[in-house]
């Protein structure tokens, strides 16, 4: 194997539109054990300088307010998985966006 490539990656992704203006999609995402080393001899994987496999969801809710003015929220990592690639990557996160366009 590539040394920092999973075996294994894939993300699905489903928005349902309930309506014109709004839109709630969900979202998973999942990679198989990364090695660090050429031989793929390391095998702690939940520490700095370790990898590991993980699979965390996504959820995002849009609502358009206007013609041009949209607001949008969002949670990336819902249940929280703590993980490391190298270094460890966030827990659960929250966005929000207020957007317009033309």
């Amino acid at each position: 194997m590539i040394p920092q490539v999973p075996r294994h990656k894939a993300t699905i992704v489903a928005t349902w539109r309930p309506t014109d203006a709004a839109a709630v999609t969900l979202a998973g995402r999942y990679a198989s054990k990364s090695y660090g080393t050429i031989d793929n001899s390391d095998f702690v994987g939940h520490t700095y300088q370790g990898f590991e496999g993980y699979f965390v969801a996504d959820a995002r809710v849009s609502y358009a307010l206007a013609p041009h003015w949209r607001l949008a929220a969002g949670v990336e990592n819902l249940t929280d998985k703590r993980y490391f690639l190298f270094h460890p990557f966030p827990g659960r996160t929250f966005t929000a966006e207020l957007g317009w366009r033309w």
